[in-house]
């Protein structure tokens, strides 16, 4: 059933999406209506059954494909090279509060869905979360010039505090009734800075 909605013209694909994104992010799962997506898309409620089988298959659709867009826009944009892993990270947090300016659809769908507590699609949202986060964590991790950090240091210990606290700002930002992404940028800053100073060797050692 995917395969012909994928095969449908970007403009009509594109329509459905979005109607989609705005109900679900308005409402959340449980209370989004299919026959308003529809309304909005100017379809029928019988075509979305057609090409998704379930509302629950439609909602899951667009968290893989809210995914897919900010990833596959990010990780044009950033250079995965730069062995400096706290450069890396202000790169990919700068990109990151570009595009989520740039997608306020999906940015509003993404913190819903964060949120989404619906026994119809928590566990199959918890299972996509930690994929997309394994995944997320491994290209955070690769090609990383540890040269950068002092001789005595603890470096897996030092790289688990970076993770953990960027993941730990990354989720109170996220969760917040009002996501402030200029506010979350400079808190990530300060954060890289910090680790910046006590991580890293200073310019001559």
């Amino acid at each position: 059933m995917l395969k012909k909605f994928e095969e449908m013209p970007e403009a009509k694909k594109l329509k459905i999406i979005n109607a989609a994104l705005s109900e679900f992010a308005s409402k959340g799962y449980d209370k989004g209506s299919t026959n308003i997506i529809a309304q909005k898309a100017g379809i029928s409620k019988g075509l979305i059954f057609h090409y998704f089988n379930s509302k629950a298959n439609l909602y899951l659709y667009l968290y893989d494909y809210t995914l897919k867009v900010i990833s596959d826009d990010l990780y044009q944009n950033v250079d995965l090279q730069n062995g400096d892993i706290l450069q890396r990270i202000m790169d990919i947090t700068l990109k990151k509060v570009t595009l989520l300016q740039k997608y306020p659809d999906i940015l509003a769908f993404s913190q819903k869905a964060y949120l989404e507590d619906s026994k119809q699609i928590k566990q199959a949202l918890l299972n996509k979360q930690q994929q997309s986060n394994h995944q997320a964590q491994q290209d955070f991790l690769a090609n990383i010039d540890y040269s950068y950090f002092k001789n005595d240091l603890d470096i897996d210990k030092a790289m688990m505090t970076i993770y953990a606290t960027l993941e730990k700002v990354s989720v109170a930002s996220i969760t917040q009734k009002e996501l402030d992404l200029d506010t979350t940028f400079t808190t990530i800053k300060t954060y890289t800075d910090f680790f910046r100073d006590i991580f890293y060797k200073k310019k001559g050692d």
